[in-house]
């Protein structure tokens, strides 16, 4: 019952299956340490849970070890089938499409800010002009309030001199009435 399947894309992602038995692994195509190490990890993994997976390094690269009771209610001693499928060439993949992503993000990220920089430069041109526009204006109303200022003392001293010249007046009148007596 030991079989080698193969995938889509050869050698690179060959899914082993064997059978664990009696405290033993029986699959082809690994070393002795390699066997000696996965037996061992199973026999521990299989204590927590019949059936299930684990991740293991071998010579060749990391693998994902699937294994599953084959027939669970026997009496006997149980039989597990297990699976051996490389991950090598998947992490490859799995960096080369973090590189891609983290170019891309960059690469948008630059662009979004190319794009701000010319959006606030538009934005900015009519803020200047109010800015330069409310200068201007503060300016004029600054002048404004001095020709003001200086209208009204102008004109308080015109009311001043009027108010002396019409007390002469009614001294004079008054004058002018008791000579008349």
């Amino acid at each position: 019952p030991v079989r080698t399947l193969q995938l889509a894309g050869g050698n690179a992602t060959a899914l082993r299956a064997g059978i664990f038995f009696d405290r033993q692994i029986f699959l082809t195509g690994i070393s002795p340490s390699d066997r000696s190490d996965l037996s061992r990890r199973l026999n521990q993994e299989i204590a927590k849970n019949p059936s299930g997976s684990l991740e293991l390094q071998l010579e060749n690269g990391p693998h994902l070890v699937f294994y599953k009771a084959l027939n669970a209610e026997t009496k006997l001693e149980p039989a597990y089938e297990v699976c051996l499928f490389p991950l090598a060439s998947w992490l490859h993949e799995a960096q080369a499409l973090r590189w891609k992503i983290i170019t891309l993000g960059a690469l948008v990220l630059c662009a979004g800010f190319a794009a701000s920089v010319f959006l606030v430069r538009g934005l900015a041109r009519p803020v200047d002009q109010i800015v330069a526009g409310s200068m201007e204006n503060m300016t004029r109303r600054r002048k404004a309030e001095e020709d003001l200022h200086v209208t009204n003392r102008e004109l308080e001293k015109a009311l001043t001199e009027l108010k002396a010249t019409q007390k002469q007046i009614i001294q004079q009148e008054r004058l002018s009435a008791i000579g008349q007596m």
